[in-house]
């Protein structure tokens, strides 16, 4: 439109449906018409000399004048034309010059009006030059302001407390899509997986003029960033008049781009508890089991647990609100097993505003209890982003929106099994109730099995303490049962963080469960058991490598692998075995 606005126009017989005087307003916003128009309306070429096939400027809109011009060394006058005399658009003096020639073609051939004596001389040049300079200087600073004009930013959405907004620096509507890319540790430029984008991105989106787009949420950043917090903006659309596909030639329309950063000033982590959540009710038990949980795609975790950190670089979180937002996909069905249920392609999100104004010094994490009340997430949630959104004093900024992104992990099922039932005599698994077991510990073989020969009875496990921890080390337990009967097992269900290592323990005594048992046995006043741990992330990751191979196929589907043991499906699991006999001999498998 720089060059052709189609405001112009002359139809198929040469004759003008527009004149001249459009080319001197503003059209489309411009400050004037495009400039093939402009010049074509107003001046002449060697091959347009009041040509026919040209309607404008015409001879009959001239004034014919004589002068001498300045450059003629031999003092001889000319005769000019002058579009003086009625020309609708732009008026130049020395239009055109005509030869000495002219007068007599004029006399002789009156109807010969193609080819012309008439031409342009330095006069001619000069107040061409006096017009069309300065016109090309304009245009071509419009040029470039024009393709540059366009302006986005990425800015906090302080309507809701959390998340972003596209903002459109223009006058002018933008109409199309948006991506979000980073560089990654070898300076390639890629887009940001879908699973750490909200909706937005990839889809038509309209956002007025100097308006904004609506509520975009951010969930993490990709494994592979460069430069933590920076990320790349990029619009591809109409703006004004550029629209995509134009002139058929599949083009993009306008494309702007910005440099935007999404900083992390929250930092989470696990708490001295050693997971986010965790949950005792199970689907798997006994309907009259008061752990039983009924409906495990609405209920699950009432609670989440962080550990907050500022590491921010311009000072004190101090005095604000502190809303958490979790983020999850819904399994279809089972997730505790080989391989899940699939996930539901929608999103669900919980939000809870932490019921006190907070403070977050830098270098000094605050553990914070979200309680999640009516609206719990459910246990067989996968895909769970965890967003901290601060709104208040930061530094010197009185009402800062400042966020914190987690990546937790999978749902995951930890297992205690008490399989004091059984006895691993010579490698080989025997019911305690077996005569054969019982036989191999009587050791005198009197009938009766005694102090310092082979227990062989079950065991119950009592006053039981589990405890998940960051390090091991003992802490107060989260869950305390009365009762593990020998061959009996639960589950606890925990999200924790797949960039944490994680701890489990039990302390718990050990009691006889038959009458008969002489040993006696008690634990009292340590950790039976402490393990460490790794978690899983969620279902739907970026695999690099898969990436290289396929771009099409980045997101790949990850989840725990369960073993099954009592009919029990666990990712982690501890164990409760009596002591293997002989002495000495290797522990079978359980």
């Amino acid at each position: 439109n720089l060059i052709d606005t189609n405001v112009y126009l002359v139809d198929e017989n040469h004759n003008p449906i527009t004149d001249p005087s459009v080319t001197l307003g503003q059209h489309d916003g411009f400050a004037g018409i495009g400039l093939s128009e402009y010049t074509n309306a107003n001046f002449l070429s060697s091959d347009t000399m009041f040509s026919s096939d040209y309607p404008y400027p015409r001879k009959e809109d001239c004034n014919v004048f004589t002068e001498i011009p300045p450059d003629d060394i031999l003092g001889t006058e000319r005769k000019y034309f002058s579009s003086t005399n009625g020309h609708p658009g732009e008026q130049v003096n020395h239009l055109a010059v005509a030869s000495t020639l002219y007068s007599r073609r004029s006399a002789y051939f009156p109807d010969e009006t193609e080819y012309q004596p008439i031409g342009l001389d330095p006069a001619c040049h000069r107040d061409y030059a006096e017009k069309l300079i300065p016109k090309a200087v304009g245009y071509a600073a419009g040029f470039l302001k024009y393709f540059f004009r366009g302006e986005i930013d990425l800015i906090p959405d302080k309507s809701t407390g959390y998340g972003y907004v596209i903002q459109n620096k223009t006058d002018e509507e933008m109409d199309g899509t948006f991506e979000l890319y980073y560089d990654n540790f070898e300076d390639i430029r890629k887009p940001v997986p879908i699973e750490v984008k909200p909706w937005l991105w990839k889809k038509r989106v309209v956002i007025p003029a100097n308006g904004t787009s609506g509520h975009i949420d951010f969930w993490a950043e990709p494994d592979d960033i460069k430069e933590p917090g920076k990320f790349i903006l990029v619009f591809y659309g109409k703006l004004g008049l550029e629209q995509t596909g134009n002139l058929g030639l599949g083009l993009t329309g306008a494309v702007v781009g910005k440099v935007v950063d999404i900083p992390r000033v929250i930092n989470i982590s696990l708490p001295d508890t050693g997971c986010y959540a965790f949950t005792d009710k199970d689907p798997g038990l006994d309907s009259a089991d008061p752990r039983y949980l009924e409906d495990p795609s609405s209920n699950g975790f009432d609670k989440i647990i962080l550990n907050v950190d500022n590491i921010g670089s311009k000072g004190e979180l101090d005095n604000g609100t502190l809303k958490l937002i979790v983020r999850y996909r819904l399994g279809q069905g089972d997730q505790f097993q080989n391989p899940p249920e699939g996930t539901s392609e929608g999103v669900y999100y919980i939000e809870k505003d932490y019921p006190v104004m907070v403070a977050i010094p830098r270098g000094t994490p605050q553990k914070m209890e979200f309680d999640l009340g009516d609206t719990p997430l459910p246990l067989w949630a996968t895909d769970v982003y965890i967003t901290l959104a601060y709104q208040g004093c930061y530094g010197s900024d009185d009402n800062a929106l400042c966020f914190g992104f987690k990546d937790a992990s999978e749902p995951t099922a930890f297992g205690l099994l008490n399989f004091a039932d059984t006895i691993c005599l010579y490698e080989t698994i025997y019911d305690v109730n077996n005569p054969a077991a019982k036989a191999m510990g009587d050791l005198d073989g009197d009938g009766v099995i005694e102090k310092g020969e082979w227990d062989v009875f079950p065991h119950n496990l009592v006053e039981i303490d589990i405890a998940f921890m960051t390090a091991p080390n003992y802490i107060p337990a989260q869950n305390e049962y009365d009762l593990l009967p020998a061959g009996e097992g639960l589950r606890l269900f925990v999200i924790g963080d797949h960039e944490e290592k994680g701890y489990y323990g039990i302390y718990s005594r050990i009691k006889p469960a038959d009458d008969q048992d002489p040993f006696h046995k008690f634990i009292l006043n340590e950790w039976t058991m402490i393990s460490s741990m790794s978690w899983t992330e969620n279902q739907y990751q970026v695999n690099i490598d898969t990436c290289k191979i396929n771009p099409n196929a980045c997101v790949v589907r990850q989840y725990p692998a369960y073993s099954t043991r009592m009919g029990i499906n666990t990712y982690k699991t501890i164990l409760f075995l009596n002591e293997v006999h002989p002495e000495g001999s290797a522990v079978c498998s359980y």
